[in-house]
């Protein structure tokens, strides 16, 4: 089943101080975060701080599930976190 959502996100991507720790805590690569947003399935979780409307994006990379979370405001995504879905909650 493809993802759902417009094809292609050509979001700027922006990320924060949360995402750049998040990152190298739990291993995620900028190339994962950034195929997940792009390419991955898409939903939308409610609304944000900055007006915007925050995103959940998930895609399966290997053995790894990875979720980015991140506010749209206009063609703007605010990266705020990243991490791995899966059996090991203290990677979520």
């Amino acid at each position: 089943m493809p993802p759902k959502g417009n094809f292609p996100r050509d979001f700027e991507l922006r990320l924060g101080l949360h995402i750049m720790e998040r990152q190298a805590e739990r291993d995620i690569p900028m190339p994962l975060v950034e195929d997940t947003v792009r390419t991955g399935s898409e939903k939308t979780l409610g609304r944000g701080q900055f007006g915007g409307t925050i995103r959940r994006f998930e895609k399966a990379h290997q053995e790894r599930k990875i979720v980015v979370i991140g506010e749209l405001v206009g063609k703007v995504l605010h990266l705020i976190t990243t991490y791995e879905e899966g059996p090991d909650i203290s990677r979520n």
